[in-house]
């Protein structure tokens, strides 16, 4: 293995360079989102961070940085170093809107061993990419919208489970039709639901992603969900998961209304059992980030296009 492995995202938020510049070298907000912060913003200075996000925690040292424009990091994986670049730039059409371009890497040459470096392009690239997205996804909640955000309790997910909450500013019917409509979901995220996505609402009926060619047969898939297992209107709708063992996960959404006029949705992965606790929290942060596609689709009618893109190496 000849390349280094790393990520570049990039996130559109509605604030200015200026108004988030704040969030990425002050210690206080850094909290906020990113986990507990001790930040001295210039070259060389402590970039302490302690997340239960993986692979974000320790002292981490700032390489160069320019206000309200650029911030570099030298950023430390399991004791390889590596770099995350961050860059702030306006919009040119909307002053008000400013891209964030977030590139991440560790390079071949830091590892000297490299049964090490295809161990961390194995894993670590995943988690270490999907924690950052976690993170801003995050920040865009906070620096955007009203109120919380998706709540990850750490008590309801212990273990191989996944557990997670959103307040949505919308109604049960809205939601269990983008739930349960194929061209919906195509249209709010495509790379997530691709082009095959099938929904037919019935138990024992097709729930596909379009991961899989339609004549798949069900032994043959290791990820993603195939088929309706049960399902309340407007109330409940559960579905399989499929694994890299013969036990089935599966995937629960429930919904409710709220005194305040919203609705909670909540997720529930659960039996995750053929895969480490690391691998859980790629769940983890991977779900996140659909709840908040969820809520701001039906919040704002954004699809997950108009704001983020992502590209991985290994």
């Amino acid at each position: 293995m000849e390349k280094d492995i790393g990520f570049k995202m990039k996130f559109t938020l509605e604030k200015s360079a200026a108004e988030l510049w704040s969030y990425f070298i002050e210690s206080e907000k850094l909290k906020t989102w990113l986990g507990f912060s001790e930040v001295t913003a210039e070259v060389g200075g402590d970039f302490i961070v302690c997340s239960r996000l993986p692979f974000l925690s320790g002292r981490h040292k700032i390489a160069s940085i320019e206000t309200e424009k650029q911030l570099s990091i030298d950023w430390y994986v399991e004791g390889v170093q590596g770099r995350i670049d961050v860059s702030l730039s306006d919009v040119a059409e909307d002053a008000k809107k400013c891209e964030i371009h977030l590139n991440g890497v560790i390079p071949k040459e830091n590892v000297s061993d490299d049964l090490k470096f295809e161990a961390l392009a194995g894993y670590s690239l995943s988690f270490f990419g999907g924690s950052w997205q976690h993170a801003i996804f995050n920040l865009k909640q906070i620096v955007e919208g009203e109120g919380p955000g998706v709540e990850l309790d750490i008590h309801k997910n212990n273990g191989h489970v996944v557990h997670l909450e959103v307040e949505i500013d919308s109604n049960k019917e809205s939601l269990w039709k983008l739930l349960t409509t194929a061209e919906e979901l195509k249209k709010m995220s495509p790379d997530f639901h691709a082009a095959g996505t099938r929904v037919e609402l019935k138990k024992g009926g097709v729930y596909s992603y379009g991961w899989y060619p339609e004549d798949t047969a069900e032994e043959d898939m290791n990820d993603g969900p195939s088929k309706v297992l049960d399902f309340v209107e407007n109330e409940r709708l559960l579905t399989n998961w499929h694994s890299h063992t013969e036990r089935q996960e599966s995937i629960e959404w429930k919904m409710e209304d709220l005194e305040n006029g919203k609705i909670k949705l909540t997720m529930i992965h659960k039996d995750i059992l053929e895969t480490s606790q690391g691998n859980v929290w790629s769940y983890r942060s991977g779900w996140t980030a659909e709840l908040y596609v969820i809520k701001w689709f039906l919040e704002r009618g954004e699809t997950e296009s108009d704001w983020w893109e992502a590209k991985y190496q290994a």
